[in-house]
């Protein structure tokens, strides 16, 4: 089994995605024809209205964060902007669950941009302090 000790969050930038219902199959299917991967890069999307799909397998190293992707699960929300209320729900009960399930660390809960600064993205674009409070409590 894979030694997972970290959780990277994620948005998608789709700037679209309040109109067009993204998941984790259009999400798949654009990193597997448009940048040649052989999978969905995130472990987890969660969807506008919170539905929490599942991408790429736990046991698999993830396509997300290149500097942690070999112990790290890939977390994504679908939009460009904050979550939704509903997203918000799902991503902190769902890293809740993980951090739980692999003995993760609340330090070791970063936003992408956290934990790839040479990434030159803001993603996500939620305060990462306060989301590891939100967590926490």
């Amino acid at each position: 089994m894979r030694q997972i000790d970290a959780i990277v969050v994620h948005c998608t930038a789709h700037p679209d995605a309040r109109s067009w219902p993204i998941g984790a199959k259009s999400i798949r299917a654009d990193h597997i024809i448009g940048r040649g991967w052989n999978d969905i890069g995130y472990h987890y999307v969660i969807r506008r209205d919170g539905e929490i799909e599942c991408g790429r397998m736990e046991s698999i190293q993830g396509a997300h964060c290149p500097p942690v992707n070999a112990t790290s699960l890939g977390v994504a929300w679908v939009g460009l902007e904050h979550p939704t209320s509903e997203q918000r729900t799902a991503l902190v009960k769902l890293v809740r669950e993980l951090m739980h399930r692999y003995g993760v660390q609340i330090h070791r809960v970063f936003g992408h941009r956290e934990a790839d600064p040479s990434c030159g993205k803001s993603c996500p674009v939620i305060d990462m302090v306060q989301f590891r409070v939100e967590i926490g409590q």
